[in-house]
């Protein structure tokens, strides 16, 4: 792939780690995180349904820790982080707070399909508090393939590509 690309890429790594942890691995690379897969009791603690798609690989359905956002008094969106940022690595709290608030609310203001197992994720998030295994990160091709150095990162997919410059 030809430079001037930038391109969004997920990987998972070799062990369950604070969201922190991650945030400090990726500190080199100039790339911006998106989101972070996080293990709530899944496989260990409660059954969840996976389906197997091509071969080896399973979907396991997970919530994901994303950047804060917030809402004025009147539900208009006043603030919204696509990425996480530098900064962020000491403020992770709020992040995975915000998570299992919204995760709460959801839980107890709404029926839908799924509520069950999302209250015992919510518990097991309560207990044992928030890991991640993984990210989804965005920026330059060459800067993405230097991820692969990394002996913790694994299970590479590439996704959506597009020509611009990071600059």
């Amino acid at each position: 792939m030809d430079d001037g690309n930038v391109a969004d890429m997920s990987f998972s790594t070799m062990t369950l780690m604070q969201p922190e942890q991650l945030l400090k691995l990726l500190e080199g690379y100039d790339l911006a995180v998106t989101g972070m897969p996080v293990y709530a009791g899944e496989l260990k603690e409660f059954e969840v349904g996976s389906n197997i798609a091509g071969g080896k690989d399973y979907y396991v359905p997970h919530l994901t820790l994303r950047p804060l956002y917030a809402f004025e008094e009147d539900n208009r969106l006043s603030m919204w982080g696509l990425y996480f940022t530098a900064e962020d690595v000491g403020k992770m709290s709020e992040h995975t707070a915000n998570m299992i608030s919204d995760l709460k609310w959801l839980t107890e203001s709404i029926q839908y399909n799924g509520v069950d197992l999302d209250k015992q994720r919510l518990a097991y998030l309560k207990k044992h508090g928030v890991q991640v295994y993984g990210a989804t990160v965005t920026g330059p091709v060459r800067e993405l393939e230097k991820l692969k150095e990394q002996p913790q990162f694994r299970e590479f997919r590439l996704g959506r590509i597009e020509v611009w410059n990071w600059d």
